[in-house]
């Protein structure tokens, strides 16, 4: 099955890599001249857990997401506003009392930066353990890891994730970092007990809180990464796999190889590249100012 995983993940990182090269070549819209961040330490590395206040970390959810989406809250208006007023903002912080003094959402984040350059649709990550600390030139010629495959833009700026990042042609090295957090199993386990127990609206209830904190983590720890690199606080963006401008689930598996988030903080994928617990997510983190969300088909 393991074979499997990894031939189909090939496969199709292949096709990709095939209609890249017969797509017509494509201007870069993107400023290459930026300054580029030297991180202080290069390589995977677990965020300490003492280090990830639990208030930060609600800081940082969507409120409108979790009210709307994941509590489903209808409606405009005073009945609106009323409901929040009255039932799901007193939930909610009973609910996030209740998750840090029992334990069931435990912040966890595993992270890296990682050297890198582009090449067309192309980003190269090479192995960190060609530079010292603090430092973009390498020690002798660092040695490629992996690489992803990028769909472009047809119509509009024709932007690719890749271009965000220097050429490799330029004889210089870029930064890339990863991020993989998750608020842990024990609000999977909450949620199932309270299934079999009847209570399906404080399962709902939970699984929404458990869904949104995570979530508020990645912000949360996406300023954290910002910190470290020196940057800005709305410097860059973080792009998870599955959406517009990195569509590829597959492409979990190299962030995998990358940050081993199975071992640094019980974070797994299913074979459909799904992470485990629900509670988690992960994102390739891009430093340059000028970084939006886009579309690549529209």
């Amino acid at each position: 099955e393991a074979l499997e995983f990894e031939a189909n993940a090939a496969a199709r990182e292949e096709r990709a890599r095939t209609a890249a090269a017969a797509a017509p070549p494509q201007r870069v819209t993107v400023s290459r001249d930026v300054s580029i961040p030297a991180p202080p330490r290069w390589g995977a590395q677990v965020t300490p857990t003492a280090a990830i206040p639990f208030a930060g970390m609600f800081a940082g959810m969507d409120l409108k997401t979790l009210y709307r989406l994941h509590w489903g809250a209808r409606g405009s208006g005073e009945a609106y506003e009323k409901l929040l007023r009255e039932d799901f903002e007193p939930r909610r912080l009973a609910l996030q009392r209740e998750a840090e003094e029992q334990g069931w959402l435990e912040p966890r984040a595993v992270w890296g930066c990682f050297p890198c350059a582009s090449d067309d649709q192309d980003l190269v990550v090479f192995d960190p353990d060609a530079f010292a600390p603090g430092s973009l030139v390498p020690r002798g010629a660092p040695a490629e890891i992996l690489r992803f495959t990028f769909p472009r833009q047809t119509a509009r700026e024709g932007l690719c994730l890749s271009d965000y990042f220097l050429p490799a042609a330029s004889g210089r090295y870029d930064v890339v970092a990863f991020q993989v957090v998750t608020v842990g199993e024990k609000v999977d386990e909450r949620v199932e007990r309270l299934h079999g127990e009847g209570k399906y609206a404080d399962a709902l209830f939970a699984h929404g809180l458990g869904v949104a904190a995570a979530e508020g983590l990645a912000e949360w720890h996406h300023a954290r990464v910002r910190a470290e690199l020196g940057l800005a606080p709305e410097r860059g963006k973080r792009y998870s796999f599955g959406y517009s401008a990195c569509p590829e689930l597959a492409d979990q598996l190299k962030l995998f190889r990358l940050l081993e988030p199975e071992k640094a903080i019980g974070v797994t994928l299913t074979e459909a590249y799904q992470l485990v617990p629900e509670a988690s997510t992960s994102a390739l983190v891009v430093h340059h100012p000028e970084a939006v969300y886009y579309l690549v088909k529209e």
